[in-house]
């Protein structure tokens, strides 16, 4: 028999209290303790990296001796000392504010880097990949992490050697560059971290990163410009810049232009890709004819010049692409139950190189009866001799065509505007499909 008597009520009365809402933490909360506790933690991933890579030497000699036994032993060993006091040492932030933790790890990272870059560098890297790996991360993707975090720090670390003087190693080479190399490496180790927890570890725009990688580009660029040793190497890296500038061959400056101007011509200037060699010096052709023209104050015309052809293969894709997604629109407004659509608003089904049938009288582009046209159409063939003026001539005088050519012409112009809407369509189909 239960001796809860009153079970029921008293579950009743417990889900009828108001629910207990912890307090926010604030910034500067538990700030002390949130700066010893977060410099030794970061204190104990370096000794535990230390250890770590030690196993590399150690461990083979240790399964030589006793198998491995001994080796399991060694790992045992390492996980029960250094990494419980790094969890130890790891400040709950539930109860520390981000200023401490943001002190601590500045105060743990910059002795660091001041005895040894390149061990602040390797046990940079060596953490994050163990961390991710105590998570259950899979060794690759944590090792790939741990790389571009180790990355991440070197370029901080050396780009204010860059500077001329003190405030470009501070502002620019040191808190400006470590702030953008430190949201580009945590996207980074983001992107390879995708679909796992450990992912939200490493928001590229996360604030606390964010402060703590200006706060050490900072110092990294005041260490460069207190150490004579880092300024003496970053003027040999500028006299190095300079001397070849300087002492650069005519043949070399002329090479650079060349390349520059080549590629201009090639890339820059060429809308699309050409098909073969021969369309690409046809493009160069004009462009030249075109400078010379501008040259000589002459109005720009390369009408009589070979044009550059399409890259056929493109073409043929981009036209499989619109296919494609035209199908794939159809088959969602089967699915949905939509209505069809008219021929004005769905996107054509193929691009073709071929001209368009010719329009009856009386037709629109799309070949329904319109009947504006065909009012026009009897109007003006009813007074075939009307003209119209469009405008002067460069000499003031008066220009007129006839009514019939006028309304010919426009029309022309609507009907390429049609087309060029409908291959507007297919390109932004195209665009979308990638």
């Amino acid at each position: 028999m239960s001796l809860d008597l009153y079970g029921r009520e008293v579950s009743e009365r417990l889900d009828s209290l108001p629910k207990t809402a912890l307090p926010e933490v604030g910034a500067f909360d538990g700030f002390l303790r949130g700066v010893g506790g977060s410099a030794m933690e970061h204190f104990a991933k370096a000794a535990r990296e230390v250890s770590f890579a030690a196993s590399a030497l150690i461990t083979p000699s240790l399964e030589r001796a006793g198998g491995t036994e001994l080796s399991d032993r060694y790992f045992k060993a390492h996980d029960e000392i250094f990494g419980s006091a790094v969890d130890y040492w790891t400040p709950n932030k539930a109860e520390v504010g981000v200023a401490g933790q943001i002190v601590g790890q500045l105060l743990a990272t910059l002795p660091m880097v001041i005895a040894s870059p390149a061990a602040a560098i390797g046990v940079t890297g060596l953490a994050a990949a163990e961390d991710l790996a105590r998570k259950g991360i899979e060794p690759s993707k944590a090792v790939a992490v741990g790389a571009a975090q180790a990355a991440g720090m070197g370029l901080g670390v050396w780009m204010p050697i860059l500077g001329a003087n003190g405030w470009q190693r501070v502002l620019v080479g040191g808190a400006g560059f470590n702030l953008a190399q430190g949201v580009v490496t945590r996207a980074a180790s983001g992107a390879i971290l995708e679909g796992t927890e450990a992912a939200e570890d490493f928001k590229a725009f996360d604030g606390t990163a964010m402060t703590l990688d200006v706060l050490l580009g900072m110092a990294f660029g005041s260490l460069v410009h207190l150490s004579p040793k880092a300024r003496a190497k970053g003027a040999e890296v500028w006299g190095r810049v300079a001397d070849w500038a300087k002492n650069a061959k005519p043949s070399e400056v002329d090479a650079i232009l060349a390349l520059r101007q080549a590629q201009h011509l090639n890339v820059d200037s060429m809308p699309g890709k050409a098909s073969d060699l021969v369309s690409i010096d046809a493009h160069n052709t004009r462009m030249r004819t075109a400078v010379e023209q501008l040259a000589r104050d002459e109005r720009v015309d390369v009408s009589d010049l070979p044009p550059t052809k399409a890259d056929e293969g493109r073409i043929a894709e981009m036209a499989a692409r619109a296919d494609e997604l035209v199908k794939q629109a159809d088959r969602v407004r089967k699915s949905e139950g939509l209505p069809d659509l008219q021929e004005t608003e769905a996107p054509p089904a193929r691009v073709s190189a071929e001209p368009p049938p010719p329009r009856g009288e009386g037709e629109r582009p799309g070949g329904s009866d319109d009947p504006l046209r065909a009012e026009a159409d009897s109007f003006v063939a009813a007074r075939p001799d009307l003209e119209m003026r469009i405008g002067t001539d460069a000499h003031g005088e008066p220009i007129y065509v006839g009514l019939r050519q006028y309304l010919d012409d426009a029309r022309e112009t609507v009907a390429l505007a049609h087309d060029d809407m409908k291959l507007y369509e297919v390109a932004a189909a195209c665009l979308a499909g990638r």
